[in-house]
């Protein structure tokens, strides 16, 4: 079943590619962000092209970005903890089934795609809640899920933080340096 649905989307990226899309066509597309998190929008062709290519982009640079990241962090006396490379993940963008030729249609795929994974998340979330209030019910457990809770936060602040330091880092790499032509910035010497 795996191997299938691979064929079948790797079909329709080269359908993308050879330029078999109509341009009036629009495609649903999942999106992955920095921080893992998956968004579903409708693109055209031409946009979904776009996003590919800055996503690949990023992918070329973001070994010298994370690089840059971690220095910058060492610098920094209130981050008493290693830079976390895990919370960094890389973008992408994948095209969810056939395009569509009319964009309502389109975007009524991604409203239900859009109200499953809700609906997944708040059921998975029943659970959990469920699963603590059995294991937790005393008033010493429920001091412990209050301490997790503020470790969550904490980790989850710390986890964005390192990300801005090297989306930071990474849009001074992409951005080119003034008076070069359009060549990248060179980076900072520490």
């Amino acid at each position: 079943m795996l191997a299938r649905t691979l064929f079948v989307m790797t079909l329709i990226f080269a359908g993308f590619l050879a330029g078999a899309v109509r341009a009036e066509s629009f495609l649903v597309v999942k999106t992955v962000d920095r921080a893992d998190a998956e968004q579903v929008e409708v693109m055209t062709p031409e946009q979904l092209r776009a996003l590919q290519a800055d996503i690949l982009e990023e992918t070329k640079l973001s070994s010298k970005a994370m690089a840059l990241a971690r220095d910058e962090w060492a610098k920094d006396a209130a981050n008493t903890k290693s830079f976390p490379n895990g919370a960094i993940h890389r973008r992408s963008a994948t095209p969810v089934g056939p395009p569509f030729d009319d964009q309502a249609k389109a975007e009524e795929k991604r409203a239900r795609m859009t109200e499953r994974a809700a609906a997944n998340l708040a059921d998975a979330q029943d659970k959990f809640e469920k699963n603590m209030r059995a294991r937790y019910d005393t008033e010493h457990r429920r001091e412990k899920i209050a301490e997790m809770a503020a470790r969550e936060t904490e980790r989850n602040n710390f986890e964005d933080k390192a990300r801005k330091i090297y989306d930071a880092q990474l849009t001074q790499l992409k951005t080119p340096a003034p008076g070069t032509g359009g060549a990248p910035a060179a980076p900072k010497a520490p």
